[in-house]
């Protein structure tokens, strides 16, 4: 579960409402960066990225100590794992490749965290994916590397879009994304730059970017679930999560691109 708290309310997204949109980004980019091998399964790990976090996305976990709603940040770290494995082992019995790339995926963002479970985790997961390599004759590693890298760019915006206020203020903007996306640098010839994204106003849904990468204007609906504090301090959070319809999050990505001025 992705949550944005706000004054009055909570924003919800689930796991694979964000895989699904970083799915949809990928084919809306620049045929220079999508003419690649295996693109239509480099599509479909995205699509189906995080379906193991279907079921559990469904109900809400609450920390007992501080009482919030749990992210995939702090969420329970064997449940986490479990339901990524569970991710890579569902889409594994339809196609390979993919099961492969998501996996790498998965070892790349807990490459950081060193707690028992997830080095076994990881490890676990690395002899998998020599396992596919091999299993699938893959004997150019860089394309896999390149198809890894444009599945990180399109999670990381679909992020961007799901974490940030609708226009919001580049100066607001989650830090991790107010400097450009991380590894993006390949994606421009010189290497020297990142992508930007940006709101074009506190009154616009339009996002911009600082390179031409996109095809064509485009728009993007990402499901959520917007709470009132009043109604969970009324029924309490689960009940408000499964009584709050779906509010579509809406962003039009824009193709011309923006002067950056660093």
């Amino acid at each position: 579960m992705i949550i944005r708290q706000e004054q009055f309310h909570y924003i919800f997204i689930t796991q694979r409402d964000h895989a699904y949109a970083a799915g949809e980004i990928l084919g809306q980019l620049n045929k220079i960066f999508i003419e690649i091998n295996q693109f239509e399964t480099v599509k479909f790990a995205l699509h189906q990225f995080n379906r193991g976090w279907i079921t559990p996305d469904a109900h809400l976990i609450i920390n007992d100590v501080n009482k919030q709603p749990c992210d995939f940040q702090n969420y329970p770290e064997k449940f986490k794992l479990h339901f990524c494995k569970l991710s890579i082992e569902q889409v594994a019995q339809a196609n390979l490749y993919a099961a492969l790339l998501i996996s790498l995926y998965y070892s790349y963002i807990f490459a950081d965290n060193q707690s028992e479970h997830v080095v076994d985790f990881v490890k676990r997961e690395n002899l998998r994916q020599n396992y596919l390599i091999n299993k699938l004759k893959i004997d150019d590693i860089a394309v896999l590397n390149y198809q890894l890298t444009l599945m990180k760019f399109c999670l990381n915006l679909s992020m961007y879009l799901c974490i940030n206020k609708v226009g919001c203020e580049k100066i607001k903007e989650a830090e991790i994304f107010k400097r450009g996306f991380e590894g993006s640098e390949l994606f421009h010839k010189n290497d020297k730059y990142k992508i930007i994204a940006s709101y074009r106003s506190k009154e616009s849904n339009f996002v911009r970017f600082n390179s031409l990468i996109l095809e064509s204007d485009f728009e993007l609906e990402i499901p959520s679930k917007v709470v009132p504090k009043q109604l969970i301090n009324e029924i309490g959070m689960e009940q408000a999560y499964q009584k709050t319809p779906i509010t579509p999050i809406l962003a039009k990505l824009i193709k011309e691109p923006f002067v950056w001025l660093q």
